[in-house]
């Protein structure tokens, strides 16, 4: 889904009113951090993402360099799995 909705954005305010994902952060605002699609890449799914702080959103992509993995451990989180729970609690 390439193009943002009005739908989708209200999605995107659903997910920012959750608070950082990382687990003790209380750092605002947060940010839609999109994950991105298995398939066809690069695109991003507006439908598809994580609430992170812009903190832990500078570090997944510049210290981690997008190794989800790397970043998942060092904070106890998935990402993941976080991005398809809030999917489907908000299209439910």
């Amino acid at each position: 889904n390439l193009k943002l909705t009005p739908k989708l954005k209200e999605f995107h305010l659903f997910l920012m009113k959750k608070g950082c994902c990382v687990p003790d952060c209380w750092i605002e605002p947060v940010v839609f951090h999109h994950e991105k699609q298995a398939y066809p890449l690069p695109r991003r799914d507006h439908k598809f993402g994580v609430p992170l702080c812009y903190l832990h959103h500078e570090k997944l992509h510049n210290k981690f360099a997008w190794d989800l993995d790397r970043f998942n451990e060092a904070y106890g989180v998935d990402l993941f799995e976080i991005s398809t729970y809030y999917n489907k609690e908000y299209w439910k």
